[in-house]
């Protein structure tokens, strides 16, 4: 399964309400090199009104107040009569582990999205490093773009990521230990980089790197001991899916031959 394509479900509807979310790609790195890598998907409701009411509109004979709402009721007055006084944000986010990180390389040259390298080590100074480079032009052939960032290759359904406009990213390495340098911007564990989304797809390569020192901070005991939990149920739903998935595209056969 493409790893994109993961996201696809998750930010269809952000098509038509770009401009007013964000993605972060957080990357959990534990020095058994195993770990996990997080999105969370953001979007605000009220720089989403807009992209709504004209979607409402284009149901409704191209105005706001054209019927196109349930009932034809003006919004707010349904708002109002379910007694709400505030609204969050609307978040999504969902995990991807990893019993060796150097699998976020990917196993198969066929899929182009995985990373083009990927290195972890305890370096000469005794440092922990972490390495990944990102080939955007493979990215934006597996998302079904062409040059520019533009639709192309076919229609592909990540190849409508690139009608999103404003969208901004943000990419954190979590290291096992204290960040002493990178080439993004350092807070404790983290290390940070972040962009808009069309600049990241007119990049032709990304390069993110850390070092961090070794010494066991004191949450990293309790962290390990959920992430293993964690990484344990995860592989239970995986493993499910994959049945699943099986049994869809491999169904047994109705009439099995008989021995001979």
């Amino acid at each position: 399964m493409k790893r994109w394509a993961m996201l696809f479900g998750l930010v269809g509807l952000a098509v038509v309400l770009s401009g007013c979310m964000e993605i972060e790609n957080r990357y959990y790195i534990y020095p058994e090199r195993n770990g996990k890598q997080t999105v969370l998907i953001t979007m605000d409701p009220v720089n989403m009104t807009g992209a709504l009411v004209g979607l409402a509109g284009s149901f409704g004979g191209g105005q706001p107040g054209g019927g196109g709402l349930p009932g034809g009721e003006n919004p707010v007055q349904q708002l109002e009569k379910m007694g709400i006084s505030g609204l969050s944000d609307i978040r999504t986010t969902f995990s991807v582990y990893y019993d060796d990180i150097l699998n976020l390389a990917g196993k198969s040259k066929e899929i182009p999205v995985g990373a083009k390298e990927i290195v972890w080590e305890k370096n000469k100074e005794g440092l922990y490093h972490f390495r990944m480079v990102l080939d955007m032009s493979q990215m934006k052939k597996g998302m079904g773009m062409g040059e520019g960032g533009q639709p192309g290759g076919g229609p592909g359904p990540m190849g409508m990521l690139a009608m999103m406009q404003g969208v901004k990213v943000h990419t954190v390495l979590v290291m096992p230990g204290r960040v002493v340098r990178s080439n993004g911007q350092n807070k404790g564990r983290e290390a940070r980089w972040s962009s808009s989304l069309q600049d990241l797809l007119n990049t032709g390569e990304l390069v993110y790197e850390a070092y961090s020192d070794t010494a066991v901070l004191p949450e990293m005991e309790a962290e390990l001991r959920g992430f293993k939990t964690e990484s344990a149920q995860a592989n239970q739903r995986y493993r499910a899916l994959i049945k699943q998935l099986n049994g869809i595209f491999n169904p047994p056969t109705e009439n099995p031959p008989a021995a001979r």
